[in-house]
């Protein structure tokens, strides 16, 4: 049996790591069906980059957005089975034959997750399936392109936690995530761009939590409303940052880290002194 996997890597003016992300692909004990690179607007040399790899399948798009690009790979996709993999990370030899695997001993699964390398600097930190200390991340799972299809692929409204609103719908649709406890990828952590990514992380967080109301657990909007709180503080918009804390301690009342935060919130002087200010982009 053959289980064709289609590797779609989006990249945004990332030439200095697509490389080790085309080769972690290329060089599988299974090869992949295709290799498809989204270029989504890159100025750098990206194109050039690829020159080296004509067996990988290239398509360049205005900027939309990494949503948008792994959404254009998978349309372009012929194979039957999706891996999403971001340019600045890399597979594990045995991934795809793993997850090959898998797939023929659990003929009716439509979505397989595995573990995970966080490589940040010099240090790992192993990220198990089975234990519940993981993200739902690209690089981490496959998926059936005919189901990724019927739940309307990535939405592209979003710039940060996508992968997460995904697996929600996936959830949603009663889909059964099959856990399976092998190490897929190393997931470089990406260099953060201050102000800009929590100005996206504000905006996807509060997309999230209107567009899933009725279906988020009292657990996870206490999570949101917190990590909204704080981005509030660090944008010193103090009494939004109030608003959000309170929503979330009232979620979550036992939660003591919430309620100073909350208070934290009544004094700017002090709230600068802990949270680093930072001016939205």
């Amino acid at each position: 049996m053959i289980v064709d996997f289609s590797v779609v890597i989006p990249c945004y003016n990332r030439a200095h790591t697509l490389c080790r992300a085309v080769q972690s692909v290329l060089t599988q004990s299974y090869p992949a069906w295709e290799v498809i690179v989204v270029d989504d607007g890159s100025t750098d040399h990206t194109s050039k980059v690829l020159e080296s790899f004509p067996q990988v399948i290239y398509h360049y798009q205005d900027n939309g957005g990494v949503c948008s690009a792994r959404n254009k790979g998978a349309e372009i996709a012929t194979g039957k089975w999706l891996i999403f993999l971001d340019s600045d990370d890399e597979l594990e030899e045995d991934s795809l034959i793993q997850f090959s695997n898998r797939v023929i001993g659990n003929p009716l699964t439509e979505v397989i997750q595995a573990s995970y390398v966080f490589v940040d600097g010099k240090s790992s930190i192993l990220r198990n399936v089975t234990t519940g200390d993981v993200g739902f991340v690209s690089g981490s799972f496959v998926i059936k392109k005919e189901l990724f299809n019927a739940l309307g692929g990535y939405d592209s409204n979003l710039k940060f936690g996508e992968n997460t609103e995904l697996k929600f719908r996936l959830d949603k649709s009663g889909t059964k995530i099959d856990k399976f406890d092998f190490v897929a990828f190393k997931y470089h952590s990406a260099t953060n761009e201050g102000s800009k990514n929590l100005v996206n992380m504000r905006y996807s967080i509060t997309y999230i939590l209107s567009k899933h109301e009725d279906y988020l657990s009292p657990h996870v909007k206490h999570l949101y409303y917190q990590n909204i709180g704080v981005i509030e503080l660090r944008f010193q918009n103090f009494e939004l940052a109030r608003e959000y804390l309170l929503k979330s301690w009232k979620l979550n009342p036992k939660k003591m880290a919430t309620l100073l935060r909350l208070i934290v919130a009544f004094f700017p002087k002090v709230s600068k002194k802990i949270y680093t200010p930072e001016i939205p982009l």
